[in-house]
């Protein structure tokens, strides 16, 4: 099977109605540049709203560190095989100072050796919500010690954010970036 080419329209501003041109100006203004996903989400200038303001949230106002951060976005882009996310959040977890060690092993889907108690509890938590059924009253229990209730709402947000950006890569056959 092969992969699809990458299917997301070019963004011409003389395309975009007056809410998507608000939006994209928006993004373009917080983040200097356009992020791929809002080149999709656009499509729904509401949905690219409220994913801005979400985005925005887990990136500068979250109780996780951006190790963290970096350590579920990996694990998310290797479940759902998001060749993109990956390559360009192993570049960022490398700038908030993962090893390569410990990206080499969420590629490969092993655990990552580190030491950091909250980081071992967001990968903990992260392996437990991929698997059938309800994770354990222990695991539970320990990622609400070490994160606190506010760290794990935090994460299952970002599971849900970072997941529609993997799987919209998948889908619409946005490639890894070279380099």
């Amino acid at each position: 099977m092969t992969a699809p080419q990458n299917r997301i329209p070019e963004l011409s501003p003389a395309t975009l109605n007056a809410e998507q041109q608000s939006v994209i100006e928006a993004v373009a203004s917080a983040r200097g540049r356009i992020p791929t996903p809002y080149k999709i989400w656009i499509h729904s200038p509401e949905l690219a709203r409220h994913m801005k303001a979400l985005g925005a949230f887990l990136s500068a106002s979250t109780s996780l560190s951006k190790r963290e951060i970096e350590i579920a976005v990996l694990f998310l882009a290797q479940r759902w095989k998001a060749d993109y996310m990956f390559t360009v959040h192993a570049c960022e977890a490398r700038k908030a100072g993962l090893s390569d060690a410990v990206i080499d092993a969420l590629q490969h889907d092993r655990p990552p050796l580190v030491t950091d108690t909250r980081e071992q509890a967001v990968h903990a938590l992260m392996a437990a919500l991929v698997e059938p059924g309800t994770p354990s009253n222990t695991i539970f229990a320990a990622c609400v010690d070490t994160l606190g209730h506010a760290g794990v709402a935090e994460l299952l947000a970002l599971c849900g954010y970072f997941t529609s950006v993997g799987l919209a890569m998948k889908l619409y056959g946005v490639s890894a970036p070279a380099g």
